[in-house]
């Protein structure tokens, strides 16, 4: 297995494919921490859209019984969306059996990047063991190329994703004997260990932490500090994101 952090999504097109190509994607704070919360809470599945526009539509089109719009820009509810960005949202009463239509200022964007990939898992700090494990018993060829994207902030370097990249990369070396990890991969890994005993300080001292917690959600940083505590493996089918267990 070998292992590459991608600090922004704006590398992808450099980084080596020699075997299966797998990618999980990263956004901290706060889609994909929202999109585990989203599946913990027994969504049926997740639309992503690059636009407000292009979720609006995809919002339309699905049957009114079991249909929810979510999302933001620059961490705001749109208007008429029934959900923001906020995995707090994100309960059983508002999305249990439902699909959700969700756009976000940079996570659904870095989906973009990564539509040749073989296989395409969303990952967070909640769910981090989990989606390690998984990855390791269900992509066994020592070839495989497991590239975690990080969505970044608008394009730029966020250092929380680092952080969560990190992690991925240690548990998922410590899996598996063979694994490889690129410098990138390495010094996020040294980014996660420095960090990983008081993960609410650290998210909370982040620039994109500040800025949340300015918004007034800081208890969105607190939900997404939460190391390992959801089993929830989401995962790209077609155009939707759902559940691989």
């Amino acid at each position: 297995m070998n292992i590459n952090v991608l600090l922004t999504p704006a590398e992808l097109p450099k980084a080596t494919e020699n075997g299966a190509r797998v990618a999980i994607v990263i956004d901290v704070l706060r889609a994909s921490t929202t999109i585990c919360v989203a599946f913990s809470s027994g969504v049926q599945a997740i639309l992503p859209s690059a636009s407000v526009e292009e979720a609006r539509a995809m919002y339309n089109a699905l049957p009114k019984s079991i249909r929810v719009l979510g999302g933001e820009r620059q961490g705001v509810k749109q208007e008429g969306f029934d959900l923001g960005n906020s995995p707090l949202e994100y309960t059983p009463d508002m999305v249990e059996g439902k699909m959700v239509s969700f756009t976000s200022s940079n996570g659904t964007a870095a989906l973009q990047y990564v539509r040749e990939a073989d296989t395409v898992y969303i990952g967070s700090f909640m769910n981090m063991q989990a989606l390690a494990e998984y990855i390791a018993d269900h992509h066994t060829d020592r070839t495989v190329e497991v590239t975690i994207i990080c969505a970044g902030n608008s394009g730029t370097f966020s250092l929380e994703d680092a952080c969560c990249a990190g992690g991925f990369a240690g548990y998922l070396s410590s899996y598996c004997s063979s694994a490889h990890l690129t410098d990138s991969a390495i010094a996020a890994e040294c980014l996660f260990s420095n960090y990983n005993e008081n993960l609410l300080e650290f998210l909370q001292n982040t620039t994109h932490g500040m800025y949340l917690t300015d918004l007034g959600f800081s208890d969105d940083i607190e939900c997404a500090a939460d190391l390992n505590s959801l089993t929830v493996v989401p995962v790209i089918s077609g155009d939707s994101i759902i559940s691989a267990t």
